[in-house]
């Protein structure tokens, strides 16, 4: 994650900073991270893609019964061509894209109560 959103995100609450997708999933199935409100991820990840890892987060939610996190993607303007429909029935909540302003962020936490 690049260091000016971890910036922007550190500026709202705790941030856990996770550097793949493996990685991801790894701390969410095993529990190490628990109660997660919102995950910011980026599509293009190491090891596993974004997308992949988001499927796996809402299937791990699902067969534990644990509260549905909020999801949000950032993506490369280059990727803006992906079909917005088709990423939001994937269980992603809200779409960014980079470069991200501080204010879009914030805004989006505020229109889920989570600030």
């Amino acid at each position: 994650m690049p260091t000016n959103i971890k910036q922007i995100l550190s500026t709202f609450g705790e941030l856990i900073v996770l550097d793949d997708g493996m990685e991801s999933i790894n701390k969410i199935t095993n529990f190490s991270i628990k109660n997660i409100d919102i995950v910011f991820i980026d599509i293009i990840l190491p090891k596993l893609s974004g997308l992949d890892v988001i499927k796996k987060i809402r299937t791990f939610e699902k067969n534990q019964n644990l509260h549905r996190s909020y999801i949000a993607l950032m993506i490369p303007p280059y990727f803006f061509n992906l079909n917005k429909n088709e990423l939001l029935s994937n269980g992603i909540d809200k779409i960014f894209v980079k470069p991200i302003k501080p204010n879009s962020i914030k805004d989006y936490l505020k229109e889920i109560n989570l600030i």
